[in-house]
């Protein structure tokens, strides 16, 4: 899980009316559309809709009642209605700057991003001076991760309109993304002297204090405004990181527990079943399903036997990547594969709110490893690959992780920076890097022996396999850490100087993995150095006895 930027945008027939040259003919329904507006930007969506639907009835083709309605719809929580209608209105009148901002507002809320850009593409060209389109514009380039022209959009708003606040907190929001935090930090500011009363702008301040490492600003910042914001879930999602990064897992599993009403982190599927409250389970079926990312899931992997422990029966949701390594998970009755109908169960529970539901502290994390096992025959498959090895110490490489992470660019490296590790002598390096970034393997440092058989790898029972003979990861944050220490594999696991929860602050061991070491930069963006301390670590292991590791592949 990462830390929330939170974009402030808005539907912009609603925030002024149409221009006197954009109106349309017929004096009562123009009244009745003007009265509808009036509620509509009061709250009052139910009495608006109801309007708008009165003036469609006598005049179907009323386009800015058809797309005055889309925007109730999008507001309303329904996308794909207020797409709809906005489309319709835009057929007969395409020439309206703000039909197309708010259709663009919507395709972004759908996530279909490239439509959402070249819709506000036509609105900038129709009205290039409406600060609230440039800001809206804006927040679509930031989610397509075009960070300069989103910063671009955000600047021509403020140019355009001196005392508007959102496209400042917006701009700190992609600024504090691309790792500059001084910039960062005064554009929220100046966002937050401008309209104190906007939530999303305390969100991406304490968004900026956490990457500068500020953890009890940022509990406090945030505490503050959900006083007077109690059901903003997005700030006790972020809440809830600080909270597990410095250790307070009391709290941080309560907050974290809002992640649940976010859907950039959940997505929207709702469950008709009860949530699990840990009770007893005799007689019940369990539904335990995976969110967020692979590694997260085989993290959370270990609390499964604590639910099978409750009796019942348990199913098993994972990605259809994942679905191979969780096969014979000991205890689990039966897989569902995502995006699949489901088999029928009485409760359900999120694998990630296992934790809270446990209470789990620090020292009660279940940490005894394997609890992932390598499948014998796959195992067996991989094994004359690494024949070739001989007695020399069989390392894994792991680069870069999803490109679309949030805070990838602070989290991946390039392989060339792992140049150092030519140096460590009667070594065996193996490629596990997958995704875009598995292309550098085929251009490796000067004397790194990097052998790549990635392409050969399906999903993870296949990583899992190659795992199984090797004697050490080295690797980045990435889902591959998770599963070689899952496996009571040896991992070296390379760390920005602002990490992600699960790995705390200030330790080079890490509470959830026993084998696992934390190597992390005392600088920002500093690799060099912690490859550095790489290296001298490996060259301990090279002289170590294999005993130490927890045994290869018996092929």
């Amino acid at each position: 899980m990462v830390s929330l930027r939170q974009f402030e945008h808005r539907g912009v027939i609603v925030q002024r009316p149409l221009e006197p040259q954009q109106r349309f003919s017929g004096d009562s329904a123009d009244q009745a559309v003007s009265e509808a507006v009036a509620l509509h930007r009061a709250g009052r969506l139910s009495e608006a809709e109801k309007l708008y639907r009165q003036v469609l009835v006598r005049q179907p083709s009323n386009a800015n009642a058809l797309q005055l309605l889309g925007v109730c719809y999008g507001q309303s929580g329904q996308p794909q209605k207020a797409v709809a209608l906005i489309s319709r209105a835009l057929a007969i009148r395409p020439d309206v700057a703000e039909f197309h901002g708010n259709l663009g507002e919507f395709l972004r809320a759908l996530g279909r991003i490239p439509q959402s850009i070249a819709s506000f593409e036509r609105a900038i060209a129709l009205n290039g001076n409406d600060p609230v389109i440039r800001n809206n514009f804006g927040v679509s380039l930031a989610e397509a991760r075009q960070f300069e022209a989103a910063i671009a959009q955000f600047r021509r708003a403020i140019e355009l309109k001196g005392d508007y606040a959102d496209p400042h907190s917006n701009l700190g929001a992609v600024l504090n993304g691309m790792d500059r935090l001084d910039e960062a930090l005064a554009e929220i500011q100046t966002a937050i002297a401008m309209n104190p009363q906007l939530p999303g702008a305390y969100n991406n301040l304490g968004n900026v204090l956490f990457n500068r490492g500020e953890f009890a600003q940022v509990i406090s910042v945030l505490s503050d405004v959900l006083s007077s914001n109690p059901d903003d879930a997005k700030i006790h999602a972020n809440l809830a990181l600080a909270y597990l990064v410095t250790g307070d897992f009391e709290r941080g599993w309560r907050e974290y527990e809002w992640r649940l009403r976010v859907p950039e982190i959940v997505g929207t599927r709702q469950l008709p079943q009860p949530r699990w409250d840990g009770g007893d389970l005799q007689g019940k079926t369990i539904l335990l399903h995976a969110e967020q990312g692979f590694g997260d899931m085989i993290q959370f992997a270990r609390f499964i036997p604590r639910v099978v422990s409750r009796g019942g029966r348990v199913i098993l949701e994972c990605p259809v990547e994942t679905s191979r390594l969780f096969r014979d998970f000991p205890g689990v009755s039966d897989l569902a594969e995502r995006d699949k109908p489901l088999p029928d169960f009485d409760v359900h529970c999120p694998l990630m709110s296992l934790a809270g539901v446990f209470g789990v502290t620090e020292q009660t994390i279940p940490h005894d490893v394997p609890y992932l096992k390598a499948d014998p025959e796959l195992a067996r498959q991989w094994a004359g690959r690494f024949e070739s090895a001989g007695d020399r110490l069989r390392v894994g490489l792991a680069w870069a992780g999803r490109p679309q992470h949030a805070k990838d660019r602070n989290r991946s490296m390039k392989l060339e920076q792992f140049a150092p590790l030519a140096t460590v002598e009667h070594a065996a390096f193996y490629s596990l890097q997958m995704g875009e970034a598995a292309a550098q393997a085929a251009h490796p440092p000067s004397g790194l022996n990097l052998t790549d058989w990635t392409k050969n790898v399906r999903d993870f029972a296949d990583t899992a396999a190659m795992v199984e003979h090797l004697d050490l990861l080295v690797t980045v944050d990435t889902s591959v850490a998770h599963l070689a220490a899952a496996m009571g594999k040896r991992v070296l696991l390379l760390l920005p100087r602002i990490p992600d929860w699960r790995w705390m602050l200030d330790r080079s061991d890490s509470p959830w993995y026993p084998t696992m070491r934390l190597f992390r930069q005392t600088t920002r963006g500093d690799w060099a150095e912690v490859l550095r301390r790489v290296v001298e670590a490996i060259q301990l292991e090279k002289h170590s006895p294999l005993s130490r590791y927890s045994g290869r592949g018996q092929g």
